[in-house]
């Protein structure tokens, strides 16, 4: 089982990014097929831990499957795509046991604070964004170059009177003549802003060459209700 799961981790994945379950299609046992963006959590008793939050603040959700994921080329805290199944009729905002199908890196990066900020945003195709917790993830049509980024930083300046932290996002990409645009999914960890008590939430820009005009969007925090405070 173990050694599975790393050969599927190596294989590339094209699914939808947002967490989404759907009827498998199996005549026996029926089972619901689901995808959601996780942290691996570690190995315990024989099994892979993994856990997400569907979307903002919502619970968080605790995913197991038989067998172990080798740390040396997965530590925990590592964010994948995962692919997975679970009995129809259960609840997949419970968690539990599931079926691992296929796992894959997601892009990854950590919120950093400069003093400047790039005189220009790389342009980003975006397709979704949301915050899961203290994540970020979006699904963006990007080159198959590899060395690719995603990168989030945020202004060594003042925070705004109104409490909302600006974090600016942008690619790092190496262009290829061979390479070909596909869908990519990056899980940015923007814990050291949202995370701190002078923040009220996060306004996040970026050059996005799919829709111009949704180039800022706006998560504000739910202090009643934000485990991550």
């Amino acid at each position: 089982m173990p050694g599975r799961l790393i050969t599927i981790l190596l294989t590339a994945l094209t699914m939808m990014a947002t967490t989404a379950c759907s009827d498998s299609g199996s005549d026996v046992p029926p089972r619901q097929l689901c995808e959601s963006i996780v942290s691996f959590a570690g190995n315990s008793d024989g099994r892979a831990w993994f856990e997400y939050r569907q979307i903002d603040d919502s619970p968080l959700i605790t995913l197991s499957t038989k067998g172990s994921l080798e740390d040396s080329r997965v530590k925990p805290g590592t964010r994948l795509r995962m692919r997975y199944t679970m009995p129809t009729g259960v609840d997949p905002g419970k968690g539990g046991e599931v079926e691992v199908i296929g796992l894959a890196l997601t892009l990854s990066d950590t919120v950093k604070t400069v003093g400047a900020l790039p005189d220009l945003l790389q342009p980003i195709e975006l397709l979704t964004l949301q915050r899961s917790g203290d994540y970020l993830n979006l699904t963006a049509q990007l080159p198959t170059t590899g060395g690719r980024k995603v990168t989030v930083v945020t202004p060594s300046t003042p925070l705004p009177s109104d409490g909302i932290a600006d974090l600016y996002l942008s690619t790092e990409i190496r262009q290829s003549a061979t390479s070909y645009d596909t869908q990519s999914v990056a899980s940015l960890w923007i814990g050291p802003v949202w995370n701190r008590d002078d923040v009220n939430g996060i306004r996040v820009h970026l050059n996005n060459s799919n829709n111009p005009y949704k180039s800022e969007f706006t998560f504000i925090k739910n202090n009643t209700n934000n485990p991550n405070n």
